[in-house]
Parts: structure tokens; sequence; C-alpha cells
């Protein structure tokens, strides 16, 4: 389903022509931070975070747009400061889960 031609593989390929599309500036719609960009940061989140059996962390990396919107949403300060507030919360990165852990990597992409 990951490979080329497979579904997961073709659904990655019109998400990132879709940004390419209508977003900018590191955005999946628009140039601003909105309910589009974090959706789409949330559910890659976890599609490579683990929660999907069989799918690689590495399946978006060749999706330059979508690896953008990642970087960008990541890196804003507010969701910075959401995930730091997480894991002072837990007391540990390692207590997040896999995808939260991801998420939060997506800041130093």
């Amino acid at each position: 389903a990951v490979s080329e031609g497979g579904v997961v593989h073709d659904v990655l390929v019109r998400i990132d022509a879709f940004i390419e599309a209508h977003g900018d500036d590191g955005y999946a719609v628009g140039a601003d931070l909105n309910i589009a960009s974090i959706l789409t940061f949330t559910t890659i989140g976890r599609l490579v975070g683990g929660v999907f059996v069989g799918v690689p962390s590495t399946v978006c990396d060749p999706f330059l747009n979508i690896q953008r919107v990642r970087k960008t949403v990541g890196s804003h300060p507010a969701v910075v400061a959401w995930y730091d507030a997480r894991i002072e919360q837990q007391k540990s990165i390692d207590k997040l889960s896999p995808a939260e852990q991801i998420l939060v990597g997506c800041r130093d992409m």
C-alpha cells in the first residue's frame, strides 16, 4: 500500500499536489496557520508515527510539500509550546505516544 502505485502512496501524491496548488509558505492552504495545515500535520504524524502497522516513518520523505507543512507547523511557536508542555507534563518525551514523538520531531526537520 505504501509503495509507488499503492493506495497510501497514491493518496500522498494527491495530498502533495493539493498543497502545491493551494498552499504557500509551508502551509497546506493559504499562507497562514489554519485547520488544513494542523490536520495535515497531525494526520501525517499519525500515519508515520506507528499508528498504522506496516507504514514506515519514511513514507512521506519523497513528498516535499507535505514535509514542508510538517516542518512549518511543527516549528510554529504555539505548536512548540503545546508539545513542550506535553513533555513537561509527562516528565519525558519518551512517555509521549510514538506519534506524538514524531510530531515533536517535526520542528527539527
